[in-house]
């Protein structure tokens, strides 16, 4: 048989293996929980910024930052919250370039030796194309910031997401942009 000393032993590395394990399933089953939460999040989060898009496509496109809030209670989801910013993209104007790119020459020691390199000629023919590159770039693109929270226990949890609207139906209001392309130019004679 067994002695009382024996069976003790047995029984405080039973407890302490059984104490192991079942601390590895409880971690396990917060991982568990944390990766579907996520993976509700990101759809979550996803979904939310299609919803956006199609209103802001429907009213237009703002032409300043705007925030936006509310939950996922409508999808069932009412412990998932969201704030997102619609970004308006603002472009420096041309001259504010022309300085940043001297100072940068500035910077790297190139000294001012009136000779116009292949870059210089380059950056100066921008000149003649940004006012146009600039109102296409801000009236046809947003940047979008997402973020999705919840709270497990004491604990909260954010999901951001980041991303780019293009409307490339801004562009054909812009002359000289490459939108003035309409039917009539169309060589095969079709309509859709």
């Amino acid at each position: 048989g067994f002695t009382l000393l024996e069976v003790l032993v047995a029984v405080a590395i039973l407890a302490i293996m059984l104490t192991s394990l079942l601390g590895s399933q409880l971690n396990s089953i917060q991982a568990t929980r944390y990766a579907r939460d996520i993976s509700i999040a990101a759809l979550l989060a996803e979904w939310q910024l299609v919803e956006l898009e199609t209103k802001q496509r429907k009213e237009g496109w703002v032409n300043s930052d705007v925030e936006l809030d509310g939950d996922f209670s409508d999808q069932g989801w009412d412990e998932f919250e969201w704030a997102c910013t619609i970004h308006f993209v603002e472009l420096p104007e041309y001259n504010q370039l022309i300085e940043s790119k001297e100072g940068a020459d500035e910077a790297k020691g190139k000294d001012d030796d009136n000779m116009i390199d292949a870059g210089d000629q380059m950056f100066g023919a921008l000149g003649l194309v940004w006012p146009i590159v600039k109102s296409a770039i801000e009236t046809s693109i947003r940047k979008v910031d997402c973020v999705v929270t919840w709270t497990t226990g004491n604990v909260e949890y954010e999901y951001d997401l980041q991303t780019f609207w293009t409307n490339p139906a801004a562009l054909q209001a812009l002359p000289g942009a490459g939108g003035e392309f309409t039917d009539a130019d169309d060589p095969s004679g079709q309509d859709d």
